[in-house]
C-alpha cells in the first residue's frame, strides 16, 4: 500500500513538473522579448568597407546581440582590445557584421543610444528609405546586461557629443543653435518674438513633415537634444580638421544618449506624433553620421542602439575609457594653462618627476662607482675575466 502511495505521489510530482517547466519557459521567452531592442551598424557607401556587404552577409544570422557584444564590436572597430572575454558565440556574431581583416578598421565610431523607440515600429520602416545610400546591418538587441563598460586602449579618445551643450542657454543662443539644425535638415523654424518658443517643422519624406511646438516641455526637450547632437558633431568636425591627416592621432569614440522620445511618450502617448519623432531621430543621426564621414574621409562607422524604455534593473548602457588610459592621454595632451590642473594631477606629476630625477641620479652614481672600481682593481685579483690567464 505504501509503495502504491509513493508511486502515485511520484507520478503527480512528475506531472506537475511537466506542466511547470513549459510555463517557466514561456515566461522566460516573454521576458526576453520584452528586453529586445534594435541595433544598427551604418557605414558610408563609398570608400573602404568595414562591415560585411553583399553575399558575405549570412541570411540566417538573426542572433540577438547583447550590450557586451556591442561593446566588443566597438572595441574591434576602434582597434583596441575588448573589455570582456569574447566567447565563441560572440565571435560568430561579430564575424557576421565586421570584415575579418584586422587591418581594415576605421578607428572612429559614432555610438548613439536612443531611448523610447519601439523595435516593432522600427522594423516596420524601410531602412533604405531612412538611411539613403548608406550601407547598414540591423540586428536584435538584448538589454538585460545594460551597464558601464570600460575600454582600456591607451590611444582612445572619448567625446560626448551632447555633454558640452548648455541646456540652460538663453533664448537668443538657442535660436541661433536651432538654425544649425534647420540648415542640416532643410527644416523651417518660425520663432515667436524674442523667445525660443516657436514652431520647428522638419521633413521626414518629400510629403511628410513633423512639427515641434517648442512651448511644450516634451517637444522642447526633444528638440534641444537634436540641436545638441548637431552642435557636438560640428565641434568634432572642427577638431578633426585641426588634426588634419596626422598618423599618430588616437582612435576616437563619439557617444551620445537621446532620451527626449521618452518625454514625448509621457506627454503624447505612442501616437502619430511620437512615431514621427522616432523616425526623425534616425534621420538626424544619419545626417550627423554623413557629416562626420565627410570630415573623417569615410573612416567612421555608426553604431545606433534603439531601446523602448530605460532599464530598471541596472545603469544605462555606456562605454567609458579606463582611468589609466585617461591619465596617459591627459599627461600627453598639451595644456595652454597649467592652472587648469587639479591638485591631484599636480601631485601625480610632481611625484613622477621626483621618481625620474632620483632614478637618474642613482644610475649616474652607480656608473661612476663601477667605473672607478674597474680601473682601480688589480688584475691578479680578477677571478672572472682573467681566471684562465697565467701571469709571470
Amino acid at each position: 500500500m505504501e509503495q502504491q502511495l509513493g508511486f502515485r505521489s511520484s507520478s503527480w510530482l512528475c506531472f506537475a513538473l511537466g506542466l511547470l517547466f513549459p510555463f517557466l519557459a514561456l515566461v522566460a521567452a516573454a521576458g526576453q522579448e520584452d528586453a529586445l531592442g534594435t541595433l544598427l551598424f551604418v557605414e558610408a557607401d563609398s570608400g573602404r568597407h568595414f562591415l560585411q556587404t553583399g553575399d558575405s552577409i549570412s541570411n540566417s544570422d538573426t542572433a540577438v546581440f547583447s550590450y557586451s557584444d556591442v561593446t566588443t564590436s566597438v572595441a574591434v572597430l576602434l582597434g583596441v582590445f575588448p573589455p570582456v572575454d569574447v566567447s565563441q558565440s560572440s565571435a560568430l556574431k561579430l564575424d557576421s557584421v565586421l570584415v575579418p581583416d584586422p587591418f581594415c578598421r576605421p578607428r572612429a565610431v559614432l555610438l548613439l543610444n536612443i531611448m523610447g523607440v519601439d523595435s516593432e515600429l522600427l522594423s516596420e520602416w524601410t531602412a533604405q528609405e531612412i538611411l539613403g545610400k548608406s550601407l547598414f546591418q540591423q540586428r536584435p538587441l538584448s538589454t538585460v546586461d545594460s551597464q558601464l563598460f570600460e575600454l582600456s586602449g591607451k590611444d582612445v579618445r572619448l567625446d560626448d557629443l551632447l555633454g558640452s551643450f548648455d541646456l540652460d542657454m538663453t533664448d537668443a543662443s538657442l535660436q541661433h543653435a536651432i538654425k544649425d539644425l534647420t540648415l542640416l535638415l532643410g527644416a523651417l523654424y518660425v520663432p515667436e518674438g524674442a523667445s525660443a518658443a516657436g514652431t520647428l517643422s522638419m521633413p521626414l519624406t518629400s510629403d511628410n513633415f513633423i512639427s515641434l511646438d517648442l512651448s511644450q516641455d516634451a517637444d522642447r526637450t526633444f528638440a534641444m537634444e537634436l540641436v545638441a547632437l548637431v552642435r557636438g558633431m560640428q565641434h568634432a568636425v572642427a577638431e578633426r580638421k585641426e588634426l588634419g591627416h596626422a598618423s599618430d592621432r588616437p582612435a576616437q569614440l563619439l557617444t551620445g544618449m537621446i532620451t527626449g522620445i521618452e518625454a514625448l511618450h509621457k506627454q503624447y502617448g505612442s501616437g502619430a506624433h511620437t512615431q514621427q519623432a522616432c523616425k526623425l531621430v534616425l534621420l538626424v543621426a544619419n545626417k550627423v553620421l554623413e557629416s562626420l564621414q565627410t570630415a573623417y574621409g569615410d573612416e567612421i562607422v555608426g553604431v545606433f542602439t534603439f531601446v523602448k524604455e530605460t532599464t530598471d534593473h541596472g545603469s544605462p548602457f555606456q562605454i567609458a575609457i579606463s582611468s589609466r588610459s585617461a591619465r596617459i592621454l591627459q599627461a600627453a595632451a598639451p595644456t595652454a594653462d597649467n592652472s587648469t590642473l587639479t591638485p591631484e594631477d599636480e601631485a601625480n606629476q610632481l611625484a613622477g618627476r621626483a621618481i625620474v630625477f632620483f632614478t637618474v641620479v642613482i644610475l649616474i652614481i652607480s656608473v661612476i662607482l663601477a667605473s672607478f672600481c674597474l680601473f682601480s682593481m688589480p688584475i691578479t685579483r680578477d677571478t672572472l675575466l682573467y681566471s684562465g690567464v697565467k701571469l709571470d
